[in-house]
């Protein structure tokens, strides 16, 4: 494809853009604008392609090199980067009005949310379309498309295993769930072996997205293949960890085992139970310290619940002999990973030196936890006043993420502060994140040096041709 013409239809797509806010409700001059850039993307066709350009904060990329004029486009780039999206793809045949319908929604006067709200028809979700965006995200990406468009990409888990299909709510219907958590670790299992890697991959993100809370349990019951069956069925309509007892089981067993009520007394319970393992002492003892960990006990009995949860965490982690008892060791898992247990469990590592025994535990421990405690580790980093320590977490940090932890640490640059702005592209160019390139490129330009300099070291080091092309590029 002619790289002129290219040129031509992006700057002429950023000038009517800037149009759209001049000349207001002049229809007529609407038309003829709208008609020149459609003409101006029919140029393009020789030989026929869709144009997809990047977004960057400054910029619009094709083929990884800035294109149209920039003093035009830099707005029309940052307003579509600002509103999430990394990417915007043009199919032939388009018409000027599938332009006017996608300029007239971002150059309106609604909110962020109004905008992309009534930006979701045109989300890139494996149709064609004569304009589609690509949110920045997959949990983003998940939100913004339709129902419809969900329902249409989880259909093949409907089919019948007599049809050739993966036989997934034959298999759904011979079970029973007490609650949430244990149905969706079942589904998670189930989707992972599903032969088409793409319906695996989407099932699979629709899933954690709903057990991390970004994807509403409603909407998840609605759409996902069996949801509304089980959603019936289940004891409790929202995500609850710890609804295998209930409060009267609870209460039962207090009278049986302790005096009093003592956040306290309710550890030493459970940790009493728990020295039966494969009981269903053990369980209750499990669910009973799930139950005790909350943020609103004295820091010591915090720290008490803590110290047990790691011990049971460490010992039982690896357990896959029963589906409910999983269940309460992912829950565990969440509450080990929240902001004040972590900030507990890194105070272990504030006076140690990079080589000795606690660190390496520490860190071996933060693994076991794997991307769930990255939120909460990046929340540190943001706060840490100490430098030794901000060395310290840019060292724990890639440990953990590097398995399943990039996309965690992309998604935090957005908003973040020019300190941890420059420690997560600091991280991210330790790690060699080729994913993250498109994401750092736009720092060389910030109005912080620390963040420019840091984002020139570290697409140095990812070193991939789109990084090198960026730096070429850069005025540092």
């Amino acid at each position: 494809m002619d790289l002129k013409t290219v040129n031509r239809f992006v700057s002429t797509l950023a000038g009517t853009f800037r149009s759209f806010y001049i000349y207001n409700q002049d229809n007529k001059a609407f038309e003829e604008i709208l008609q020149n850039l459609a003409k101006r993307f029919q140029d393009t066709q020789n030989p026929p392609g869709p144009i997809e350009l990047t977004i960057t904060n400054r910029n619009l990329l094709y083929d990884g090199e800035p294109t149209g004029f920039g003093d035009i486009t830099v707005a029309l780039a940052s307003l579509l980067r600002n509103l999430g999206y990394k990417s915007i793809r043009f199919q032939p045949p388009i018409q000027s009005r599938n332009f006017f319908q996608f300029l007239h929604i971002i150059t309106g006067k609604d909110s962020t949310e109004s905008k992309n709200e009534k930006l979701v028809p045109l989300i890139a979700d494996g149709e064609s379309k004569p304009l589609s965006l690509v949110p920045l995200t997959a949990n983003s990406f998940l939100l913004k498309l339709s129902d419809e468009a969900l329902s249409k990409r989880l259909a093949p888990l409907r089919v019948p295993k007599a049809q050739g299909g993966p036989g997934f709510l034959e298999k759904l219907s011979t079970l029973k769930f007490s609650n949430t958590a244990d149905y969706l670790l079942w589904t998670h299992r189930e989707t992972g072996k599903l032969p088409l890697e793409s319906l695996q991959a989407f099932s699979q993100a629709v899933v954690n997205a709903t057990r991390e809370g970004y994807f509403p349990w409603e909407r998840f019951t609605k759409l996902f293949p069996g949801g509304d069956l089980v959603q019936n069925t289940l004891l409790s309509s929202s995500i609850s960890h710890w609804s295998l007892f209930t409060t009267a089981d609870i209460q039962t067993y207090r009278e049986l085992h302790v005096s009093g009520t003592s956040a306290s007394q309710d550890l030493d319970l459970a940790a009493r139970l728990m020295a039966e393992p494969g009981s269903s002492n053990f369980t209750f003892g499990l669910s009973l310290l799930l139950r005790s960990m909350s943020e609103k006990n004295p820091l010591a009995t915090q720290e008490k619940a803590l110290k047990l949860g790691i011990q049971v965490w460490k010992t039982y982690s690896n357990n896959q002999e029963s589906l409910p008892f999983l269940s309460l060791l992912f829950s565990l898992r969440e509450k080990l990973a929240s902001p004040t247990n972590i900030a507990l469990t890194l105070f272990n590592i504030r006076n140690s030196a990079f080589d000795t025994p606690i660190f390496t535990e520490t860190i071996q421990y933060l693994r076991s936890l794997g991307s769930a405690c990255l939120p909460a580790l990046i929340r540190s980093l943001d706060e840490e006043k100490d430098r030794g320590m901000r060395r310290k977490l840019c060292q724990v940090i890639p440990a953990i993420a590097r398995e399943d932890g990039t996309e965690i640490l992309i998604e935090a640059l957005n908003g973040a502060t020019p300190f941890l702005l420059r420690n997560l592209i600091l991280i991210l160019g330790d790690m060699k994140a080729t994913s993250a390139v498109p994401a750092i490129i736009p720092c060389l330009t910030h109005a912080q040096s620390i963040v420019r300099e840091e984002a020139a070291k570290s697409l140095t080091k990812i070193g991939t041709d789109e990084a090198k092309k960026a730096l070429a590029r850069s005025p540092q």
